[in-house]
């Protein structure tokens, strides 16, 4: 019996052991991430605040959204910022932005990543790993938006966010893993 006991013993000591190392690997991973891929996350998200900033002055200028101009909406919208979108907030002459004023400044994507990508149909903004930016925008003009971290897979994220974000333009990327609303996807409302 006593044999038994001790078998038992070491079971739960080893099981606790590999819970305590589990718990030290986790913020270590994250560290390395953060010193693999900080640099990366970092300019994206400034990416995603410099597009929410830039249609939020041209809300200013013209009271209304991009590329919506003549074209009221009754509900919130989502979409890539791209084409006619893009193409507004980088000052061109299309619907909506007739004074050609600049809202955004962005670089050009190399080698299909992070900046405006050009394609034969139109122009994308890309994050890091290739990925189009998405914007979500209130088009009922109540002031809020859906929050997309309450489909997320993370529950942390799902559980920390309300249902609405107080905001007219919400920008985000799918993030490294190309996949909507994981933990890596890069925003312009969570810190």
């Amino acid at each position: 019996m006593k044999e038994i006991w001790r078998w038992i013993l070491w079971v739960l000591v080893i099981a606790g052991l590999v819970g305590l190392v589990f718990q030290i690997i986790e913020p270590v991973s994250n560290v390395i991430f953060l010193k693999l891929h900080g640099n990366t996350v970092i300019r994206d998200k400034a990416t995603a605040k410099d597009v929410q900033f830039a249609i939020h002055n041209f809300i200013s200028e013209y009271n209304d959204f991009p590329n919506l101009a003549g074209k009221p909406l009754e509900a919130d919208i989502e979409l890539e910022v791209a084409g006619e979108l893009l193409d507004c907030l980088l000052g061109d002459k299309v619907a909506g932005n007739s004074r050609e004023i600049t809202f955004l400044n962005i670089n050009t994507a190399r080698q299909g990543r992070a900046g405006v990508l050009e394609t034969a149909e139109k122009r994308i903004l890309v994050d890091q790993w290739g990925q189009a930016f998405r914007v979500r925008l209130d088009g009922d003009h109540d002031g809020n938006v859906t929050n997309p971290d309450t489909q997320n897979a993370d529950k942390d994220i799902r559980q920390s966010g309300s249902e609405w974000l107080r905001t007219q333009v919400a920008v985000y990327s799918l993030g490294r893993d190309g996949e909507p609303f994981t933990e890596d996807d890069i925003t312009s409302w969570r810190g």
